[in-house]
């Protein structure tokens, strides 16, 4: 999904954090983030660090995802209760 620009700036900018692009699939993200998790690796750092992102993606402007993410909030809460 990372490789859609229009998801990437709206991911990057409701949550206010920027994010790394690297040239490979899913499956080495998911794979690098399992041997995190089991301890193959000791931080992101060392796992990640043979990588170079091609891109970092920083957030800007951030006042109208935030607004449209909390009324997508309280619709999904609604639709639930």
């Amino acid at each position: 999904m990372f490789r859609s620009d229009v998801f990437t700036r709206c991911f990057v900018n409701t949550l206010n954090v920027p994010v790394e692009i690297y040239e490979n699939d899913g499956s080495m993200g998911a794979a690098l983030g399992a041997g995190i998790g089991a301890k193959i690796f000791n931080n992101y750092q060392e796992a990640f660090q043979h990588f170079k992102p091609v891109k970092v993606v920083e957030p800007v402007e951030t006042g109208n995802y935030n607004e449209i993410y909390g009324r997508w909030v309280d619709e999904l809460e609604r639709q639930l209760n």
